[in-house]
């Protein structure tokens, strides 16, 4: 996963299932041991300009930047 890519929860929960909600990768990072993107979500689904560290276990790409 890199800055640029258009990514979607892999996983169904409440928000995270819509199939609808799609984000854009910002930044990524390491914490500890776990590897994080800084997404920011459709403003329709979380409000407006959400930006939201997930991480990038729980997520799938759909299409990958150049």
């Amino acid at each position: 996963m890199k800055v640029g890519d258009l990514v979607r929860f892999r996983f169904s929960s409440d928000e995270a299932g819509n199939p609808s909600l799609v984000g854009l990768v910002v930044e990524t990072d390491k914490f500890l041991y776990l590897d994080k993107a800084y997404v920011k979500w459709n403003p329709t689904q979380l409000g407006s300009n959400k930006l939201l560290w997930e991480n990038v276990d729980e997520l799938e790409v759909i299409s990958e930047s150049r």
